[in-house]
């Protein structure tokens, strides 16, 4: 896990593969179920295996977003920070972590405009998001690749 500081601000990212165990229990609610529905819909009777690729898939752009905005957040970079939040936003949202899409769409818009003294717990309030979403993504896949 590596922490970033900012202005006196310990960001702690957790959207890696070297996550500590205190992160690690799944959290079906990171993940709308319906999300998920409208992405199983693509590929009802699972031959194509759709939906665990765009899973995979995500999860290594949800990892490189989030190390993305946190460096660039760390460099008060915000045009490369309005980026990685917009890229993460829409790929969030399509597989149904709406609330880290949330985060994101904010994260997005207060860099456009700026940055600010509500970035920094915005930016805290996303990495835990991505994080938590890491986690239930992953426990989806698991049951799926232990499978022969």
């Amino acid at each position: 896990m590596a922490a970033l500081a900012h202005n006196g601000t310990a960001l702690a990212c957790s959207a890696s593969p070297n996550m500590p165990a205190a992160h690690t229990t799944p959290d079906a609610a990171a993940l709308d179920p319906q999300g998920l529905a409208r992405l199983q819909e693509l590929d009802p009777t699972g031959q194509l295996g759709l939906v665990q690729r765009v899973l995979r898939t995500y999860l290594g752009s949800l990892d490189r977003l989030a190390s993305q905005a946190h460096s660039a957040y760390a460099a008060q970079q915000l045009d490369t920070l309005r980026y990685a939040a917009h890229t993460l936003k829409s790929s969030s949202a399509s597989v149904g972590a709406t609330h880290l899409a949330a985060l994101c769409q904010q994260t997005e818009r207060l860099a456009a405009d700026g940055g600010g003294p509500a970035l920094t717990p915005l930016v805290q309030q996303l990495t835990a998001e991505a994080a938590r979403v890491q986690v239930a993504v992953q426990a989806l896949l698991l049951p799926q690749e232990a499978v022969p």
